[in-house]
């Protein structure tokens, strides 16, 4: 079992739209959502497998991204979403700091400064 991203926009979308493209998610394997338009799946399909599924439910002008985990870092995810990315990885997620930059500052130190 792999752990995928799916991510997507659709663009002036029906309430029918979104249903049926959650529904077409949660077919293909353990589905959780973690924010409105992003969902972790655990499932034995490939990223071409599920993008192929879900691309029956996008229209030209949508978009959809769908890619699985390498690594990870969360503030204020779900518990289930948090509770399967972890299985997938095998490690408690990366501790973020408590002091955060300053506004418009990066978060990442390698970031350049602009």
């Amino acid at each position: 079992m792999r752990t995928l991203l799916v991510c997507y926009d659709l663009i002036n979308a029906t309430e029918d739209q979104y249903h049926a493209l959650h529904q077409a998610i949660s077919l293909i394997g353990i589905a959780e959502r973690v924010q409105l338009s992003v969902w972790t799946v655990q499932t034995s399909k490939s990223v071409v497998q599920v993008r192929d599924i879900l691309k029956l439910h996008i229209r030209q002008r949508d978009r959809l991204f769908v890619c699985e985990f390498s690594a990870y870092a969360s503030i204020n995810t779900p518990p289930g979403a948090v509770t399967q990315i972890a299985r997938a990885f095998g490690l408690p997620k990366m501790p973020l700091s408590p002091k955060l930059p300053s506004l418009n500052q990066p978060i990442n130190p390698l970031r350049r400064k602009i």
